[in-house]
């Protein structure tokens, strides 16, 4: 008997507040692709990057920034 497993595909979002991080954006194939905002929260300190992902790798246009930083531009 074959078992599939269950992946996201489509808009989402996923919390995993014990290591600190959120992803809301598209999915295909479980992985970030597409438009999304991936946060970073640890230490009072919070990192965001807002733009597009390929197979969960931050790619294309997008803005990356934190408490001491700011960069737009390709990724």
């Amino acid at each position: 008997r074959i078992i599939e497993k269950l992946q996201a595909d489509g808009k989402g979002k996923f919390n995993n507040d014990k290591i600190g991080i959120q992803y809301e954006g598209y999915w295909a194939a479980d992985l970030p692709n597409g438009e999304g905002i991936e946060t970073w929260r640890k230490n009072n300190v919070t990192i965001s990057y807002e733009g597009q992902f390929v197979n969960g790798v931050k790619h294309g246009v997008g803005k990356y920034t934190g408490p001491d930083f700011n960069y737009e531009g390709r990724f």
